[in-house]
């Protein structure tokens, strides 16, 4: 036997498949994901950034890229009239909620749905000032209408890739803009 007969036989990486299978189990879970995703900020502790200042028939419109760039990559073909933000992190999220003032709230459902799902839910008993709109890939009326009488129904759906007119109505139904 040679000396190199013994290297093969020596195992070289162990692999924790027990590990990899809860850490793998523990990112599927919306239970344990809850506190991440739970809206528990109060007026008093939020310190809003300052705004850009917006023309008064300027709308927010918020486009929300959890774990996503699709949004910061189709910004541009978004429909004229409207103020967005594209935002990545759930305290900039909150911060945005909680400003009393008519906001469009948009979701890429195809990412992960079931957060998106928990986010709609919490957003529309928390601030019912704000409208929620979900866009996805494989969308149906009836998968919509199904979904909007969920408590995760969002107010507007739009299926992707979308038409700028349609997109452009179903931002002034949400957030009662004038923009043209």
């Amino acid at each position: 036997m040679s000396q190199f007969d013994d290297e093969d036989d020596k195992p070289t990486v162990v692999l924790d498949f027990n590990a990899l299978k809860k850490k793998a189990m523990d990112l599927e879970s919306l239970s344990d994901m809850a506190p991440e995703i739970e809206f528990n900020v109060r007026a008093q502790d939020i310190q809003p950034k300052a705004a850009a200042p917006r023309r008064p028939n300027q709308t927010n419109v918020v486009l929300f890229d959890f774990q996503s760039e699709y949004f910061k990559s189709t910004l541009t073909t978004f429909p004229k009239g409207f103020h967005y933000e594209v935002v990545t992190d759930l305290d900039r999220l909150n911060t945005l909620l909680q400003m009393k003032k008519p906001l469009g709230v948009v979701f890429n459902y195809n990412v992960e749905p079931r957060i998106v799902n928990q986010l709609v839910s919490q957003i529309k008993k928390k601030f019912p000032h704000v409208s929620v709109m979900i866009m996805a890939k494989a969308l149906s009326d009836k998968k919509a209408k199904l979904h909007a009488a969920t408590p995760a129904g969002a107010h507007e759906y739009v299926k992707l890739p979308f038409e700028k007119n349609q997109l452009l109505e179903k931002f002034k139904r949400m957030v009662g803009s004038k923009a043209a």
